[in-house]
């Protein structure tokens, strides 16, 4: 007779939790099938991000900022070079001036290489 009740008992409970059973089944199923599209979907914006920053590097913030500290450290060195070109400029024209008045032949040979450079 025990053994009759806990047959019955277990075949209630059964009965009784099936549909809670099926509900938790598809429910899962459900949630199973979602998850994955949505992963699939974030994989696919990821990709996508990715690809951006590849193609567009130079216009992320972090990029302009290094683009704008190289580009004033360069015009900083350019104007640097340009004062030195100046100066030796200068030093080379006051050695011009003065082997003019030492050497009269390189005054001359300066003199007629002016006029064809003018001509």
């Amino acid at each position: 007779m025990k053994a009759l009740l806990e047959s019955v008992s277990v075949h209630f409970i059964e009965e009784l939790l099936a549909p809670e059973r099926s509900s938790i089944r598809d429910s899962s199923e459900f949630l199973t099938i979602h998850i994955e599209k949505r992963k699939q979907a974030l994989e696919q914006a990821e990709q996508a991000l990715a690809e951006y920053y590849n193609a567009h590097s130079a216009a992320t913030p972090e990029m302009q900022s290094e683009n704008l500290s190289r580009l004033a450290k360069l015009k900083q060195k350019r104007a640097e070079k340009q004062a030195e070109l100046a100066g030796i400029e200068k030093s080379l024209g006051t050695l011009d001036q003065q082997l003019s008045k030492t050497n009269p032949i390189v005054a001359a040979w300066k003199n007629r290489s002016l006029k064809y450079v003018v001509s």
